[in-house]
Parts: C-alpha cells; sequence; structure tokens
C-alpha cells in the first residue's frame, strides 16, 4: 500500500528501498539475528517511514560462526 499511496500519502520508492536494503544490512551485521518482522510500517505526513512495531527473534547459535 506504501508504494501506491495511502490516505492520501506516498512513499518514495527509493526511500523504501533504502528502508529494505538498511534492514538487510542489519541482518547481515549481526549473524545472530534469526528472524526480522516490522509490521506495521508507516509513512508520516512528511515522508518518513517509521516503525510502529518490530520483533526480532534471535538464533540460538550465530549463523557462519565456527
Amino acid at each position: 500500500r506504501l508504494a501506491r499511496g495511502y490516505r492520501g500519502l506516498r512513499v518514495e520508492a527509493l526511500k523504501l528501498a533504502e528502508y529494505i536494503a538498511r534492514l538487510g544490512e542489519l541482518i547481515v551485521d549481526n549473524p545472530e539475528v534469526a528472524e526480522v518482522d516490522v509490521n506495521p510500517l508507516a509513512l508520516t505526513r512528511d515522508g518518513r517511514l517509521l516503525a510502529l512495531d518490530a520483533k526480532v527473534r534471535l538464533a540460538s547459535q550465530p549463523q557462519g560462526g565456527p
């Protein structure tokens, strides 16, 4: 919905792609992160993306380690 517009607001595709890339970097930089759930992701009137709720599940052992 954010990409198409919602309640008169519309997110720039580049900002959404940047958000997704940064979330990916967080996961790559922290191998103990097994899962991330962000819902909902809101768009503020000034065009910022804001995670209203997020859950992070950690793995019992970091991936890629010895």
